[in-house]
């Protein structure tokens, strides 16, 4: 049966046209000459494509889109315009839509990228269908399997059964998606048969049952992708492994604590309690309810998740209220939406800025102000910050200078650093306006909290802005002496990338000071050492004799062909972005694919056995399938880099026979590595007692540190390597805390103490140095008070007391 697409266009001719290529081409094709007529199409027919024109009058396309993706969610789209509006492509990447296509476009083109899409849906189609049908298939066996043997014992007859019930309420309240739900459910089946070991047992035999009827029934599509599906079972394992584990850190294996534990492990770990509370065995009477949920209220913070006991209590109060749980769940995971929303859109919008594309980033800023909720103030306030970098460069002034100065009031809440961005942003915008002095006061301030800091990468920035003001007064001889100063702070710390991230205003100063100065001067080299594909938009806007000039300095680069940039961020959710474009989950087609790119890369100069690949990977299928496992995940790892740049698969991974390598001779970026490389110059500087050079190292290498390595992902050598980068940067962080604190600059150094004990609570170092912070400060009642701190959270994390140097300090300052 042919494909149905939907073609949405109030261009008569057009519409015409498209309708006859398609048909042309073998689809079923209807027709809508409005967005409304499209929504009505939509309500009569199921559409596999929907091929939808921008601007269009009454409804645009995007709203058009966003419509028909509620009715039709699985449909693909594609859209087109005659214009480029700085919104659309974020708004489209919130649709995701499969292709953005510009008019005019040959039929060539529109044909391959129909053909692209409706191979993508059904792919996807097909590898959905297949991973449902296992799902129900293992989930079936499973569940009979426990059945039965529980039925042989009056004590444990519908215990799994009342125990996923529960869970899977719980999981709802919380806001957990569907297949985070499912697999709760299953691991509540699992969770008590006999030892680890049996379960693994009980998991080959299911597998094994459940492949034998599916893959024979199968066969003749894409077996392969039921086979990708087995390790979703792995999930279940996992939430099984670590239910043992308690809130404070002394339960087993691994003596996890806090959100360290999985969700559905600690969401588990109470609803067994419970059921088991209410219970009765041969040697114990089952508690009644009102004693349960009182035992459940007591171990909240030691054994228990105190939010899941909290959720927990509700539930069972009004279990049902169906409707009033399923409006909770709608609205839960809307606002978890929106945060994920603005946290993505923060990314984008600084990897748009950083690219010059201030249409779409000011756009993308103002999606995360919308999105942000009103606690987060250092998210508002670095969008803020953006929004009036975006507005300057588009010489929209009076909106810039409100978003500055409403980002000084919103950062006045979190660290001073921060609050020195905003001062310094809002000393340019005030500069650009007129307001010279008042602009230069603003930048000095924030000069100041800068070297407070020590922080050589926002004084090289606030040195640019300072210089972009006195350019503006007219006043060129004192912009190029401290421009040229900028240049050597940027040089002298190593923080080249700020002149790529402020390109906008650093590339204009650059050159007029380098026409002025000659290709000798600093900001010649600058200038080479940005390359001429980054200056040769702004040449247009120079004077036609000067730019013959600064053309001479890349005489010897003209050519030359430089590869696409490629860059991997692997703090926090690991993403991928190649020649400027992200390389979106959709385009890597499974998450193992993805994390092989990722294994890769961390190991990369290194020839990496298929067979080390495999035991990593695929651990428990036989050889022969874990070798098509890799094969195609690698095969859709070159797809996803090829659908963003043409040509780089190639590049990028090399093989040779049994093994595979990431190409180091091509340029590349991951932040792993730069972190690595900061911390180790860092600590050698310190040992060589070159401080302020360590301190620049260790910053940078701290603000590298986007988040845990690789969130999400749990596999056993992403924990391991997530767990040495942890306390890399713990290091890291108490080795800036001391040296602030005995250059007695101490709310810096109280700063980094609280970094640090957001990521280790138990960490006795900064404790102490807040603690002798509050007595040089003649603050003794917060020393007392942060060893009380202290001493609760040691008990209950590890049943232990604070050191004998913290409690000798203590009793000196009651003394």
């Amino acid at each position: 049966m042919p494909e149905k697409i939907l073609v949405v266009e109030d261009d008569p001719l057009m519409l015409g046209a498209l309708e006859i290529l398609l048909l042309d081409e073998g689809y079923e094709v209807a027709t809508a000459a409005s967005g409304k007529e499209a929504i009505q199409r939509a309500r009569e027919d199921h559409f596999d494509l929907v091929v939808c024109d921008i601007r269009m009058a009454e409804m645009d396309g995007i709203e058009t889109l966003s419509n028909l993706k509620q009715q039709q969610p699985d449909s693909r789209s594609i859209v087109i315009t005659g214009y480029a509006s700085p919104d659309v492509p974020i708004q489209a990447i919130k649709l995701g839509v499969d292709d953005y296509l510009m008019k005019p476009f040959d039929d060539r083109q529109f044909v391959q990228s129909v053909r692209r899409s409706l191979e993508s849906f059904r792919l996807q189609r097909l590898y959905t269908r297949g991973l449902e049908q296992q799902w129900r298939d293992f989930t079936m066996i499973i569940r009979l399997l426990v059945e039965a043997l529980e039925e042989k014992n009056p004590h444990l007859a519908g215990h799994s059964r009342r125990l996923a019930d529960l869970s899977r309420r719980l999981a709802r309240a919380l806001g957990l998606p569907r297949d985070r739900q499912e697999v709760l459910e299953l691991a509540s089946f699992l969770h008590d048969i006999g030892t680890l070991d049996h379960q693994q047992e009980l998991l080959r035999r299911a597998e094994a049952l459940a492949s034998e009827d599916r893959i024979q029934e199968t066969t003749a599509e894409k077996p392969e992708i039921l086979l990708t599906s087995l390790g979703s079972l792995r999930d279940v394992f996992r939430v099984i492994l670590y239910h043992h584990e308690w809130f404070d850190g002394s339960g087993y294996p691994q003596g996890l604590r806090g959100e360290e534990i999985p969700l559905e492990s600690r969401i588990l770990c109470a609803s067994a309690a419970y059921d088991a509370m209410l219970s009765s065995q041969p040697q114990r009477q089952g508690l009644t309810a009102s004693e349960a949920r009182k035992a459940m209220e007591r171990e909240a913070g030691s054994h228990f998740d105190p939010e899941v006991v909290r959720v927990m209590l509700e539930v069972l109060a009004d279990v049902g209220n169906e409707e009033a749980a399923s409006e909770e769940e709608d609205d839960h995971e809307e606002t978890l939406s929106r945060e994920r929303q603005a946290q993505l859109m923060l990314g984008l919008a600084g990897s748009y800025l950083a690219m010059g594309d201030v249409e779409t980033s000011g756009q993308a800023y103002a999606e995360v102000l919308h999105a942000a909720p009103e606690t987060a103030r250092s998210l508002r306030a670095e969008s803020l910050i953006g929004l009036a970098l975006t507005d300057f460069h588009r010489g929209r002034l009076e909106p810039a200078a409100a978003s500055a100065s409403q980002a000084c009031e919103v950062a006045a809440g979190s660290s001073s650093l921060q609050s020195g961005r905003a001062l310094a942003v809002r000393g340019l915008v005030g500069g650009a306006r007129g307001d010279f002095d008042a602009g230069l006061e603003a930048l000095a301030r924030a000069r100041e909290i800068f070297s407070t800091w020590e922080s050589h990468l926002e004084i090289g920035r606030a040195l640019l802005y300072e210089a972009r003001v006195l350019s503006g007064a007219g006043r060129e001889e004192q912009a190029d002496a401290l421009l040229a100063q900028a240049v050597s702070e940027i040089e002298r710390y190593g923080s080249q990338q700020l002149l790529r991230q402020e390109r906008s205003l650093a590339i204009p100063l650059l050159l007029g000071s380098a026409a002025r100065l000659g290709e000798t001067s600093a900001p010649a080299k600058a200038l080479q050492g940005l390359g001429f594909e980054a200056v040769s938009p702004f040449l247009a806007d120079i004077e036609a004799s000067l730019r013959e000039r600064v053309m001479g300095f890349f005489a010897s680069r003209e050519g030359s062909s430089q590869v696409p940039p490629l860059s991997l961020y692997a703090f926090g959710k690991f993403r991928v972005f190649a020649g400027g474009r992200e390389v979106e989950d959709r385009h890597w087609k499974t998450r193992k694919s993805k994390y092989l790119f990722a294994y890769l890369a961390l190991h990369s100069g290194r020839d990496v056995p298929d067979e080390r690949l495999m035991d990593i990977f695929w651990p428990e299928p036989p050889p022969e399938k874990a070798r098509q496992s890799l094969y195609a995940a690698l095969s859709h790892m070159r797809k996803a880099l090829e659908a963003v740049v043409p040509g780089e698969a190639d590049r990028v991974v090399l093989a040779r026979k049994g093994f595979y390598r990431f190409n180091v001779d091509r340029s590349f970026f991951l932040d792993v590595s730069e972190f690595e490389r900061q911390v180790e110059l860092g600590a050698v500087r310190q040992t060589e007692d070159r401080m302020e050079e360590a301190v620049a190292a260790f910053q940078k290498a701290e603000s590298l540190y986007g988040g845990e390595f690789m969130e999400g992902y749990y596999g056993d050598w992403a924990i391991y390597q997530r767990d040495e980068l942890q306390m890399r940067y713990l290091d890291l962080l108490e080795s800036l805390m001391g040296y602030f604190f005995k250059k007695e600059r101490f709310e810096v150094s109280n700063d980094y103490a609280g970094r640090i004990l957001k990521v280790d609570p138990c960490h006795q170092g900064a404790h102490l140095a807040l603690m002798r912070t509050f007595v040089v400060q003649g603050r003794p009642e917060l020393a007392a008070r942060q060893y009380q701190q202290c001493a609760q959270v040691m008990k209950d994390e590890l049943n232990i007391s604070p050191s004998p140097e913290m409690s000798e300090l203590f009793l000196e300052i009651k003394g």
